[in-house]
């Protein structure tokens, strides 16, 4: 899979600076989300290894990169490639130029990259958005490291301004939209949210695009609910709203207001298992786990709408949703029996 990422950084520093920057591999691998070690093995290439996680798949990638064309102070061509083990591989090359603006000096990049393996297996919006997130963190990272540099406040650092936009070449290719990180003269208007998790109420101030997922695991720390492809094809953020299987990955928590939102977390009771929970956990629905709670928040809602006498070919179809990368699915089709037909039989002793 092959992907293209522009983008242009005004950085708060003189080219010189930036320039010198960009040759120094003890501010590169300060600035490298996940970067563990950075050495120079020549004049101008460099060894490097860095820890990755995009989505369920995390691997460390060792590699070399060589710096090619130097026109100091005006930029170069950076080539490289790595490798993850069983995650693939990724490689590429990026042209990065330098030019003065009024107040610092303007970095534009323009990248090509390819990757295999797993990794290319997860979809091109994830990887387009693990991109660009990393991005945005180095150049902010590296405007804070170059400010330093000239003696300026760390602070004033963040009137770096970045301005990127990614693309995806491969089955299923989405290509992301430009977008602008928030600078020191951008204000972004939070929106007070609150709803009812897990039984108890909550609320916050919050980006009106921030999604419901990212809400319960980086605002609640309710980190059952797992972010798999962001595209709602894997089913591994379902939570139920109201009673109702939604994906999370694709909702946005603003909408959910007033709403009773209810998480993997919140199924036991009295430190009891949910009678779902109890059937994947006796059945071995599971390999890896990074399904598992979807699974189990897309099963009891199949009960929920369907009944508690469920047939196997009811119990395939209804899982079109949810994606397991692991198993052949035949003990979490099993455990969804077993554990509908122990909601059935809770709730006739109910009644």
């Amino acid at each position: 899979m092959a992907m293209t990422m522009t983008g242009e950084v005004d950085l708060p520093a003189t080219r010189q600076v930036v320039w010198e920057a960009l040759n120094d591999p003890e501010v590169l691998k300060a600035c490298i989300p996940g970067c563990q070690s950075l050495e120079k093995v020549g004049d101008n290439s460099l060894q490097a290894v860095a820890k990755v996680k995009v989505g369920p798949v995390a691997a460390t990638f060792k590699g070399k990169v060589d710096l090619l064309d130097l026109d100091p102070p005006n930029g170069y061509r950076i080539s490289g490639e790595g490798e993850g083990g069983v995650a693939g591989f990724a490689k590429g090359g990026a042209t990065v130029k330098l030019s003065d603006m009024p107040g610092g000096t303007k970095l534009a990049y323009d990248v090509e990259a390819q990757v295999g393996g797993k990794l290319a297996q997860l979809g091109a919006r994830l990887i387009d958005g693990v991109a660009k997130k990393m991005a945005d963190q180095f150049f902010t990272d590296f405007a804070t490291a170059v400010a330093k540099q000239q003696g300026v406040e760390p602070a004033a650092a963040d009137g770096a301004t970045i301005r990127a936009s990614a693309t995806t070449r491969g089955a299923g290719a989405v290509a992301a939209p430009d977008r602008l990180v928030p600078g020191a003269l951008e204000v972004t208007h939070m929106t007070k949210v609150s709803m009812t998790v897990n039984g108890k109420a909550v609320s916050a101030d919050v980006d009106p695009r921030t999604l419901l997922v990212h809400f319960v695991r980086d605002n609640l720390r309710l980190t059952g609910t797992h972010v798999g492809c962001d595209t709602s094809q894997c089913g591994a953020c379902v939570v139920h709203i109201d009673g109702k299987a939604v994906k999370s990955c694709t909702t946005l928590a603003v909408s959910v207001d007033g709403a009773s939102v209810t998480t993997i977390e919140g199924l036991a009771q009295g430190g009891k298992l949910h009678p779902m929970q109890e059937a994947f956990r006796e059945n071995h629905g599971l390999q890896c786990g990074f399904c598992t709670p979807g699974m189990i928040m897309s099963a009891v809602d199949i009960v929920n709408r369907k009944g508690a006498s469920l047939d196997e070919a009811t119990i395939r179809h209804e899982l079109e949703g949810n994606i397991c990368r692991c198993t052949g699915y035949h003990n979490i089709v099993k455990a969804i029996g077993d554990g509908a037909a122990a909601m059935g039989g809770q709730k006739a002793a109910a009644e």
